[in-house]
């Protein structure tokens, strides 16, 4: 869309462009001027033109509605601004979905309608003209839209610049010609290479100092500014009729800038006619009905942008696996029968024996051991519980290979007689090595009596996937680290589970068990961010559309600090009779806000086959209001 919005400037920098002999801009001042413009307009494209500058003249004094209100007329205001967005919104969809605008013609001339009876009714009651003739704009608007006549798009720019007028006398009113007059001439110059709608709604000419020139996007002009900040205030003030996803709206279209950006270009058009298409019975409630009927179909096409949860990436099982709990924080998932050791009478024996030797080796101190093979074998015995039955194979794995590497190691150096006074990690106390080899030999038999442990040993990473393992662990490790860190995000069993993977990879070797080691700690990260994305989705999916906000945007807040009690509650009131074990994790969202751009640099690289992953991480940063 930047691209997009930038050429459509350059092609518009091409109306001002004038040399000798050229035509210059359209000079309007009245209505008949653009009445007779849009009789002249290509019959293909004639009704195009007509809305387009209905459209955005009627868009440009919208912000004063709210201008002259008083005691008087302030008990119109909330019906004639609902009257008078709803026509611009319609007059805007029909503009920007030509394709589209036969759906919305009934619903345009109804919208028109209402705005002329509103505006009736306020005009009755003496309140300021700046009030009924901005809504009169939007009544015209609309009418553009319901119809194919040359006089709604002339009238509409007529009662826009009597709206503008009233804020800046005459002045106002030829400002507003001018726009009118500039958009004529840019249609008039680049015919079907111009979409206009698109454009920001106000422009400035920039001369170079001489004939050439550049248009540039600016701000509205100073006396339509201070209304449209006004009015963004006295709408605020009005609690409960979900002003916002008109306010947002607006700014969008204000800016040159598609609304709703978490949606695609197609989303987006099927939202659009879906909120034209909202019947009478909500509009004729009041803002409170109707818009909270707008809000829910942004909220429910928000929902449907997500992408399914079968896109998101999946844990892989030969690693530890987490889940979300009741507090929304992330733990290791209860371990069940396939996650222990097999039951033979073989395993059982060469368990003990490596549970006994382990203890054995313990007994030798601290000052022989050494201590990475000190930790190693406190790590062991930690995980490998005197029940048979308790005992994880896993665990058993994962930390018997690190100490095959720490042998690896030892080995390799344990000749080198220079290393006696200089000193070497690797090289173990002679008495301490020769135990360490004898508990790997025992530790082997094991792996062999047991499928689930061969199954592991059979792994032989390549050498492309260690590259890519260890780019994946350099990406992950300050996500998991972060995440350890941020509060209620990780419980303490997950914790300790990663910090030991981590450790784990750290210290593996170039030698086999190393690589198996490392990969094995690459799922084990995997995992945990995989469940990390899959708490992120579910509470989006799941949230009410309080935690999505009125406009459409997630609050930032909904998810940290003093909002996240609030939110919760909301959230449990929300699962009625029950629902599954989907937990709201506003802690999780907000960890995974606070690493956006690692997190989007991981999942380039580690869940590249699951584009779920990507989709949901570009979804949070269009969605949230920072």
């Amino acid at each position: 869309m930047a691209d997009t919005r930038a050429e459509l400037l350059r092609a518009l920098a091409l109306v001002y462009h004038r040399r000798d002999g050229q035509r210059g801009m359209a000079d309007f001042s009245g209505r008949e001027d653009v009445r007779r413009w849009i009789a002249g307009r290509p019959d293909d494209t004639r009704s195009r033109d007509a809305r387009g500058l209905a459209s955005r003249v009627s868009l440009r004094v919208w912000p004063l509605v709210a201008r002259g209100l008083d005691r008087k007329s302030a008990r119109y205001f909330a019906e004639l601004t609902l009257a008078g967005v709803r026509a611009n919104f319609l007059a805007w969809a029909a503009a920007k979905h030509p394709a589209r605008a036969d759906y919305i013609r009934a619903a345009a001339s109804s919208a028109s309608d209402a705005v002329y009876a509103a505006s009736a009714a306020a005009a009755a009651a003496d309140a300021a003209s700046a009030f009924t003739a901005a809504a009169s704009a939007s009544s015209y608007a609309a009418a553009a839209a319901a119809s194919t006549s040359t006089s709604a798009p002339a009238s509409a720019a007529y009662a826009a610049a009597a709206a503008s007028g009233s804020a800046s006398a005459s002045a106002g009113r030829a400002a507003v010609w001018q726009t009118v007059s500039a958009d004529a001439t840019a249609l008039e110059t680049l015919g079907a290479a111009l979409s206009l709608i698109d454009i920001p709604l106000w422009g400035e000419w920039h001369s170079d100092g001489g004939r050439a020139g550049r248009l540039e996007p600016s701000d509205m002009s100073p006396a339509i500014s201070r209304e449209w900040a006004r009015l963004q205030v006295e709408l605020s003030k009005r609690a409960g009729e979900n002003w916002r996803v008109w306010l947002d709206w607006y700014d969008a279209i204000l800016k040159g800038r598609p609304p709703w950006p978490a949606l695609n270009e197609k989303q987006r058009e099927d939202l659009t006619i879906a909120i034209a298409l909202v019947e009478d019975k909500f509009w004729n409630q009041g803002p409170t009905v109707a818009n909270r009927e707008v809000r829910r179909l942004i909220d429910e096409a928000l929902v449907h942008a997500l992408p399914g949860e079968d896109e998101l990436p999946k844990q892989v099982p030969s690693a530890a696996q987490f889940v979300v709990g009741p507090d929304g924080s992330i733990g290791l998932v209860p371990p069940g029968p396939e996650d222990r050791l097999t039951d033979t009478p073989a395993v059982r024996y060469f368990y003990s024996e490596c549970r006994e030797k382990a203890l054995d080796i313990k007994q030798l101190g601290p000052q022989i051991l050494g201590e990475i093979l000190g930790g190693r074998i406190d790590r062991f015995l930690s995980r490998a519980p005197e029940d048979f039955s308790q005992a994880l194979e896993r665990d058993i794995w994962s930390i018997g290979n690190n100490l095959r590497g720490v042998r690896n190691a030892h080995v390799a150096v344990k000749d080198r007689k220079d290393l006696d006074i200089l000193g070497h990690p690797a090289k173990l106390d002679p008495g301490a090595g020769e135990a360490l080899g004898d508990w790997v030999e025992t530790f082997n038999q094991l792996a062999f009596a047991d499928p689930k442990l061969l199954a592991r040993d059979s792994l032989r990473p390549g050498p492309q996937e260690r590259d890519r393992t260890r780019e994946e662990i350099a990406l992950a490790t300050p996500l998991v680290q972060n995440a350890i860190r941020h509060a209620g995000v990780v419980r303490a069993d997950a914790a300790e589970e990663l910090n030991d993977q981590q450790a784990a990879a750290v210290g593996a070797g170039e030698d086999l068990p190393g690589k198996q080691q490392t990969d094995h700690a690459r799922s084990t990260f995997a995992n945990f961010l995989a469940e990390a994305l899959l708490g992120v989705y579910r509470t989006i999916h799941s949230a009410p559309s309080l935690a999505r906000g009125e406009g459409g945007f997630v609050s930032r807040e909904y998810f940290s600090g003093i909002y996240k009690e609030a939110g919760k509650r909301t959230f449990d009131a929300a699962l009625i009779g029950g629902a599954t074990a989907v937990y709201f994790s506003p802690q999780i969202v907000d960890f995974v806000l606070s690493n956006l751009d690692q997190f989007q640099a991981y999942c380039a690289v580690a869940f590249e086959h699951a584009p779920g992953a990507a989709q949901i991480l570009r979804w949070l940063e269009l969605s949230v209001e920072k």
